[in-house]
């Protein structure tokens, strides 16, 4: 069995995801000859006639699919990373969150816990999510993660601008793009999607059993490098090309021949799916975090 702690609160997530390698302003250079329209102070608006909301491309299986998430320059793959595995375990969820006001903002629906008197749960009440809406507006940092289409994956389809909004939106519930641009554990994201706890996850004693049986019961999943591989073997994991300080979307596992593997998608979005054996992963990635999505 798998050895997890619930999170509830911010402040006991001594893992951090720092992300050193950013993949860039993927809304300025990656992709295509157009990008977001800039107005030369850092933010930027879509572009009118060229993005949706929701879009479902060629080999989506629905207009919320993970691939449709590339990060931008921010430092928050544990957010990006933490979004797409909620959208690959219940997309329909994601979709239901994120509300178009039909005046360019946009209103998206998170949970927060109550986490009881004295940040103490279940003293005085506490333990229970209460619905929290965060409203945003169209202007995104030049920074911001990017929906497929949105320039950076040659998709040539318009672009979607989901992403985008879910990652403004957590922002703006911690205070902003800096706050979030420092590196993070992607337990608060899950939950504030999913409504419900988020558990860490060792990787030292996380079974393919474990692994499957989360994924298959409707749980979103990430696994996260360390600093600098300590702790891993840093072979195994170049090997595969994995980096460190970096949270990785978890979109499935497999069987064939004999062989098992867990699926992982870099929310750089880059590089589409990496397929590792699960032993030579569970050797790369330090930790966990799971979600229940229903």
């Amino acid at each position: 069995m798998s050895w997890t702690s619930s999170v509830t609160d911010i402040g006991q997530r001594a893992l951090q995801a720092l992300d050193p390698f950013l993949p860039g302003d993927q809304a300025q250079n990656l992709g295509g000859d157009k990008k977001n329209a800039c107005d030369g102070t850092g933010d930027c608006k879509p572009i009118q006639g060229e993005t949706k909301v929701f879009e479902q491309g060629a080999g989506d299986g629905h207009a919320v699919d993970y691939d449709d998430i590339a990060q931008g320059g921010l430092n928050d793959c544990y957010v990006v990373a933490g979004i797409g595995a909620v959208a690959a375990k219940n997309p329909e969820l994601v979709k239901n969150a994120v509300r178009d006001n039909g005046d360019g903002t946009y209103t998206v629906t998170f949970y927060e816990k109550d986490n009881g008197f004295l940040g103490i749960p279940g003293f005085f009440g506490g333990g229970e999510y209460k619905k929290v809406e965060i409203k945003v507006d169209g202007n995104f940092s030049d920074k911001s993660a990017n929906g497929s289409g949105d320039f950076v994956n040659g998709k040539g389809e318009k672009a979607e601008i989901w992403p985008k909004i879910v990652e403004k939106a957590y922002a703006q519930y911690k205070g902003g793009y800096d706050a979030i641009n420092h590196g993070g554990n992607s337990a608060e994201i899950m939950s504030l999607l999913t409504g419900h706890d988020a558990d860490q996850i060792d990787t030292d004693d996380y079974s393919f059993e474990d692994l499957k049986s989360d994924l298959d019961g409707g749980k979103a999943v990430v696994l996260g490098t360390p600093d600098d591989f300590k702790g891993v073997n840093k072979d195994v994991a170049t090997k595969h090309g994995l980096v460190d300080w970096h949270v990785y979307t978890v979109v499935g596992v497999k069987e064939e021949n004999g062989q098992r593997y867990v699926e992982v998608y870099n929310p750089h979005g880059t590089e589409g799916v990496k397929k590792i054996p699960f032993d030579e992963a569970m050797d790369s990635f330090s930790y966990g975090v799971s979600s229940a999505t229903k």
